[in-house]
């Protein structure tokens, strides 16, 4: 018989879900904006508006042509992932600690994870801005990186970069990055809280994540703009704890229901350094 675990071990579970998540922390959770996403469809839709032609002289007694507002649907499938772990009554009394929620902290951080990993795969297989041909990372990489989006810069406009833990060094060596004397560099760069190693340009985070980021010998930089990577969730991480009477053991199950998307292709600029 499967019973809800009491709401403690979901908290417990999803703290480690919010603390685990650094691709996530870069997307926007759409799912309040879709109707009716957690009854039912395998199938979530993405609309975004296209933008519109540029501004025209205007000529006295011409009637100016209006542009026709239109939208491009984005498509992702919804994926349903879980894990399980299995708490025997002789650990469970032997061990120190509360097992299940050690347990349960355990099972949060592998749904995390395979969340991150699906947004990083959506990264690097639509994003129109891609130089894999680095073989090292420097200041001046990380700052071609960013020309990419032209005049559209300001620090608000961007979610924060995204890079794999092999890169962290080459941040740790960039005195554009780490000098505090410097006015675009930030206080506490190089201390590490919850993935965030500081702050590029002052205030643009950047997350260290291993979750999908290293591939063919690449490690992955991501810098990613607000809005152009999305995430819903039709069912939320969530924990059942079943007892196997039995086998005098507890199954604790976890799972979630998610589609991921890059919805502006042109909104994330990367990189594969190796």
């Amino acid at each position: 018989m499967a019973i809800i675990v009491p709401e403690v071990f979901a908290d417990v579970m999803n703290s480690a879900l919010g603390v685990k998540l650094r691709a996530g922390r870069l997307a926007t959770d759409y799912t309040d904006l879709v109707d009716d996403i957690t009854t039912y469809g395998d199938t979530v839709h993405f609309p975004t508006f296209d933008r519109i032609g540029n501004a025209t002289v205007v000529t006295k007694g011409t009637a100016l042509v209006p542009n026709a507002a239109s939208m491009t649907d984005n498509q992702a499938t919804i994926k349903q992932v879980g894990n399980s772990v299995r708490i025997y009554d002789k650990e469970a009394t032997q061990v120190k600690g509360n097992m299940k929620d050690r347990m349960a902290r355990q099972l949060g951080e592998t749904l995390a994870q395979a969340a991150d990993a699906d947004l990083v795969a959506s990264i690097l297989a639509e994003a129109t801005y891609k130089d894999s041909t680095l073989t090292a990372l420097t200041q001046a990489d990380v700052d071609a990186a960013f020309d990419v989006f032209g005049d559209d810069v300001d620090n608000d406009t961007f979610a924060g970069i995204l890079i794999n833990s092999r890169l962290r060094s080459a941040f740790m060596g960039m005195s554009a990055f780490t000098d505090a004397t410097k006015t675009y560099a930030a206080n506490g760069n190089g201390i590490i809280k919850d993935g965030i190693i500081g702050y590029w340009n002052g205030t643009i985070p950047v997350y260290v994540s291993n979750n999908g980021t290293y591939n063919n010998s690449k490690s992955l930089l991501a810098i990613v703009k607000k809005d152009a990577l999305g995430v819903i969730w039709q069912q939320i991480p969530s924990i059942e704890e079943e007892r196997e009477a039995k086998l005098l053991c507890t199954d604790l199950v976890a799972s979630e229901m998610y589609a991921t998307k890059l919805l502006h292709a042109d909104g994330v600029s990367v990189l594969e350094v190796g």
